[in-house]
C-alpha cells in the first residue's frame, strides 16, 4: 500500500492550523497531526486540506434538476 504525505494549512477540530501533515495510506487517511518536522517527500498544498471532507453537492435526481427554474 502506497503511503502519502501532505503538508499545509488544514481545517481540523473546528479550526484551520498551520502545519498539518496528513498521512494518506492507499486511499484512507492513516493520520492527521500538526508536525514542524515533515518528510522530505511531502507533498506542499497551497489550498486548504480538509480531511475527510465529503462534497455532497447535487442539482438533482430522477431526471429533475435544481437549476432548472
Amino acid at each position: 500500500m502506497a503511503i502519502r504525505h501532505l503538508h499545509g494549512r488544514a481545517f481540523v477540530r473546528g479550526k484551520i492550523l498551520d502545519d498539518v501533515l496528513v498521512t494518506l495510506s492507499g486511499g484512507t487517511i492513516a493520520e492527521v497531526e500538526q508536525a514542524a518536522d515533515v518528510p522530505a517527500a511531502a507533498e506542499r498544498v497551497k489550498g486548504l486540506i480538509v480531511p475527510g471532507f465529503v462534497d455532497c453537492h447535487i442539482h438533482g435526481g430522477d431526471g429533475a434538476d435544481f437549476m432548472d427554474a
